[in-house]
């Protein structure tokens, strides 16, 4: 079980899954833990799960259709690239100090307060200046899969981080590192 706690941990990708160890079905788990899905078998049951209906159940994992089942059945749902900004400049990555609003550049480990913008400082539910700072895909965009909505990836929470604009630019496509 820890296996499945560590590689699902690592890899994820909605909001429901790291709050509900129960969200991936049972046979997912079993084949996780047995070694079965790799790679691009394990790529598309993700896939697979992500855009089906979950119908919890009250003494185990999901189970994963084509219907909702019940009032609690719930379903991934892209957000869009602008909400998707919306949420990781002014929720997540958003803090307040003594009255000001920062947000948090991840580039350089720096919360850069309101007073640094002349125009749209970062506040709950907004995207700041993109001037100022700017979200990073830590998967670049160039790498997108074909097999997938460009917007869906785009948007995928997960992946994206404050930066300062003009490191994130100087950056291009250029693979992270250390």
């Amino acid at each position: 079980m820890r296996t499945i706690a560590l590689i699902l941990g690592t890899l994820f990708l909605s909001g429901q899954a790291l709050a509900n160890p129960d969200y991936y079905p049972e046979h997912f788990q079993e084949q996780i833990e047995n070694g079965e899905l790799k790679n691009q078998e394990l790529k598309d049951e993700l896939y697979r799960i992500l855009s089906k209906y979950h119908n919890p159940s009250n003494d185990g994992p999901d189970s994963v259709g084509d219907k909702c089942k019940n009032a609690d059945c719930y379903k991934h749902t892209p957000i869009g690239y602008k909400q998707a900004r919306r949420v990781l400049f002014g929720a997540i990555h958003l803090k307040q100090i003594n009255g000001e609003y920062h947000v948090q550049d991840v580039y350089c480990d720096r919360w850069i307060p309101e007073s640094e913008f002349s125009n749209r400082p970062p506040r709950p539910g907004q995207i700041p200046n993109t001037l100022i700072v700017n979200a990073e895909h830590t998967w670049p965009q160039s790498k997108f899969s074909s097999r997938h909505s460009k917007s869906t990836q785009k948007s995928d929470i997960h992946g994206l981080f404050p930066t300062n604009s003009r490191a994130n630019s100087s950056r291009g496509n250029n693979p992270l590192g250390d």
